[in-house]
């Protein structure tokens, strides 16, 4: 029977030494899996990070854009008010030159002149034609510019 007690002690041992190998082992395994894990989650941390300093970048970049075309677009608008005036205006002088011209085309430069009526050499005038002392110079009065519906002196 000691021969058993030593053969089962010697299993025992035997069991006890593969059982401290298998959880020397499983520890490692262990320790190994807990760097991985750590190493992972930093690695994470840092590409999460990286992504949102990225995020905030393009963010940035698409703020400056924006206001630079805002700011495009105020000068636009600017420039089209400008250009706007100035048809405007291009219009407006059209409108004149074609009322002067109509006025100078209507109006006589020479008449006779209004003190030469009044006078009795007005009812006792040749009638074979007038008298040049009596012609003058006529004034020349524009008459109002019509400009998108509204007269203007």
């Amino acid at each position: 029977m000691e021969k058993f007690v030593v053969q089962s002690q010697a299993s025992v041992d035997s069991l006890e030494q593969s059982v401290k190998g298998i959880a020397d082992q499983v520890s490692a395994s262990l320790k190994e899996v807990h760097v991985d894990l750590e190493s992972m989650e930093t690695r994470r941390r840092r590409d999460k990070q990286a992504l949102q300093d990225n995020i905030q970048s393009v963010q940035s970049r698409l703020g400056s854009a924006l206001e630079a075309a805002e700011g495009t677009l105020r000068g636009l608008e600017h420039i089209s008010s400008v250009v706007s005036m100035a048809l405007q205006g291009e219009r407006m002088s059209v409108a004149m030159d074609v009322q002067d011209f109509v006025d100078r085309k209507t109006t006589p430069y020479v008449g006779i002149r209004e003190t030469a009526r009044a006078t009795k050499s007005w009812e006792a005038r040749n009638k074979e034609g007038l008298d040049p002392t009596m012609l003058g110079r006529l004034m020349y009065e524009p008459k109002q510019v019509s400009f998108q519906g509204s007269n203007f002196e």
